[in-house]
Order: structure tokens, then sequence, then C-alpha cells
């Protein structure tokens, strides 16, 4: 097997996990219905109570990901290079945080509005 057919392969491997990985999130979004009707019953508008389905989906993915990052960190001793960025790194990552947020409310509100179609 060459180079070109190992990285095909690779990235066939990533794209099937990247699709059961977005399939995992219906699940998520499954469990966190009862949260939602919650809301809905003390009042929260339908549109803006689907956005809690999104804090139960991404708590279950951000364990895993701060534990294996701190892991990556302290093996690599690479924890010491977040104290050295300047202000303004730190605020094109709040920039990218709230359009990122931004893009996930507005999901949340179209799947609403779109209803079965």
């Amino acid at each position: 097997m060459n180079i070109k057919q190992s990285y095909f392969l690779l990235g066939i491997g990533i794209a099937v996990l990247a699709g059961t990985g977005g399939g995992i999130l219906n699940v998520g979004f499954i469990y966190s219905d009862p949260i939602v009707g919650v809301a809905v019953q003390d009042g929260v508008s339908l549109s803006s109570a689907s956005l809690l389905g999104w804090i139960v989906v991404l708590i279950g993915g951000i364990i895993p990901q701060l534990m294996y990052t701190a892991y990556l960190m302290l093996k690599n001793k690479t924890y010491k290079d977040y104290s050295q960025a300047g202000l303004k790194d730190y605020g094109k990552l709040a920039l990218t945080a709230l359009i990122w947020f931004c893009a996930l409310a507005f999901y949340a509100k179209a799947t609403v509005i779109l209803g079965d179609f």
C-alpha cells in the first residue's frame, strides 16, 4: 500500500467517525427533550427553550475533551504557553466562541420555525 492509499483510507475513516458523531448528537437531543418541555411549561418560548438541548449535548462532550487536553498539556509541558499569549489572542478566542454560539442559536431557533418541514 502506498502513501496515497493510506491517506485515502485515513480520510475515509475520519469521515465515518465524523458521520457517526453527528448522528450521536441527535441521541443527545432526544435526551434533552424533557428539559426543553419543562422550560416550555414554565413559559419559555419553544424557540428559546430549544437552546437548552445544546447544553446537554455539549456538557457530554466537554468532559472527555478537557481531560484529554489536560493530559496532553501536562505530558508535553505546554501548559506554560497559555500564560504567554497576549490579550489580543484571548480576544480572538472570545469572538470566535461568540460567533459559534450565535450559529448554534440560529440553528436551534430555525429548527423550531421549520417544524416538521
